[in-house]
């Protein structure tokens, strides 16, 4: 009886040694990073002020705000030889004087010279043509995680051979629709769904189209599209970022990193990307 007595406890005592040994706490003591310059600019085929952001990095756990940088020289050039100088407009915005409009087929180099460094990145302004129609159609039951409601998809042609990137972004009612991220798609593979020319118009179902967009409308709401025609490695670039705001936080997630941008030296990424806009207002 003794014996039993002696194995229970120290049974009791082991299970109290793991249930101890689960609770443990461990601050781990990350070690500052040095300071990193950060820069984002996007510019298109569409007349407005170009503009560039620079920002410093912060540590992980540092809840401030990215200091702004206000003594930069920012340089946006074409490859035919005309060049842009921006100017800083608070807050680290660097923009151009006046409204410039990228050219497609053309390249387009930002130069960034900060504290005796460089920071250099180019892309195409490439081309696509434009968007035909904007249509919808209803969809009257729940399918999956298809709610209830008006759809929108497009009718466009594309430019062969494939190899062109896209992001779509959708406003209702001048609102942007970014529930599900980045709306992003390439034409490398067969049958690019939203690029169907072979619709029948007068019997649309959502088994019947491949690929609306995943948001959902009501009869009044006014829809904006916009199709930007972007690089490879800026589409491979948003990829990344989708995938490290999806971490779970669990073991199997990939370790954290940033984005592969396309600065040399710096954070960030500088895109350039052409864009065809349609819109339309969803009626009974």
């Amino acid at each position: 009886m003794q014996i039993m007595k002696l194995y229970q406890i120290l049974i009791f005592l082991a299970i109290l040694t793991v249930g101890n040994a689960c609770r443990t706490v461990v601050d781990w003591e990350l070690e500052s990073a040095p300071e990193k310059l950060t820069i984002e600019s996007y510019i298109s085929d569409r007349s407005e002020p170009w503009k560039v952001q620079l920002t410093r990095t912060r540590d992980y756990f540092d809840n401030e705000e990215a200091d702004a940088v206000a003594s930069a020289f920012v340089t946006i050039s074409d490859d035919q030889g005309n060049v842009d100088t921006l100017q800083h407009n608070g807050e680290g915005e660097y923009m151009s004087n006046g409204v410039r409009q990228c050219v497609r087929g053309r390249e387009y180099t930002l130069n960034v010279e900060f504290e005796g460094k460089s920071y250099t990145a180019t892309e195409l302004c490439r081309d696509q043509l434009p968007v035909d129609t904007l249509l919808y159609f209803y969809q009257p039951t729940r399918n999956g995680f298809i709610d209830v409601g008006y759809y929108v998809f497009e009718l466009a042609q594309e430019i062969a051979p494939p190899g062109d990137y896209y992001q779509w972004r959708i406003f209702r009612n001048d609102t942007l629709l970014d529930d599900f991220g980045y709306v992003l798609d390439t034409d490398e593979f067969a049958d690019f769904s939203f690029f169907n020319s072979n619709i029948d118009l007068e019997n649309i179902t959502l088994e019947y189209l491949p690929r609306p967009f995943p948001f959902d409308f009501q009869v009044g709401d006014e829809v904006i599209m916009e199709q930007w025609c972007i690089n490879k490695n800026f589409y491979d670039y948003l990829i990344e970022v989708t995938n490290q705001y999806n971490r779970a936080g669990s073991p199997f997630d990939s370790p954290p990193a940033n984005p592969t941008g396309n600065i040399a030296g710096a954070y960030g990424y500088f895109a350039v990307y052409s864009l065809e806009r349609k819109e339309l207002t969803i009626t009974e």
